[in-house]
């Protein structure tokens, strides 16, 4: 099939409203973009293709409007912090607190870590996790870190 024959089949298909796939699939071993590239260039040359109705858009969902929580009586306290006897080297096995101790001067150099029993499922003893995450609902700690980003 010459270019102009393709330019004669394309052109009555278009002009019946056909997309470029439908148009493709009519013919044998064309694709999609072939077809929007023959339109294209022969977009002078073609008929263009009836306006097509937009679908309306539903109208919007409306929104839930978050439910308040009251904060609990206050912040919670933290645990008392371990003594530190049981620092041991970071890689060394046992399952214990994974918080490293960096204030200790002796600690960096050998990369010591807490070493105090955790919780099940944990990678901190209490002390260290409620140092981590902080203290508060997600809620209250997102709402912090955003007021702290707004003073900047």
């Amino acid at each position: 099939m010459t270019p102009a024959e393709r330019t004669q089949a394309v052109s009555p298909l278009r002009a019946e409203g056909l997309t470029a796939t439908e148009i493709a699939a009519r013919f044998q071993f064309v694709t999609r973009s072939a077809v929007l590239g023959l339109l294209h260039r022969n977009r002078a040359t073609i008929a263009a293709a009836p306006e097509r109705k937009a679908k309306p858009k539903p109208p919007p969902k409306p929104k839930p409007k978050p439910q308040r929580v009251s904060p609990a009586e206050g912040p919670r306290e933290l645990p008392p912090e371990p003594a530190g006897q049981n620092a041991k080297p970071f890689l060394a096995d046992g399952g214990g607190c994974k918080w490293p101790l960096w204030d200790r001067p002796d600690a960096v150099s050998k990369l010591l870590v807490c070493g105090e029993a955790r919780a099940a499922g944990q990678v901190y003893c209490a002390h260290h996790h409620m140092r981590a995450r902080g203290s508060g609902s997600q809620g209250e700690r997102s709402a912090v870190r955003a007021a702290m980003k707004a003073r900047l």
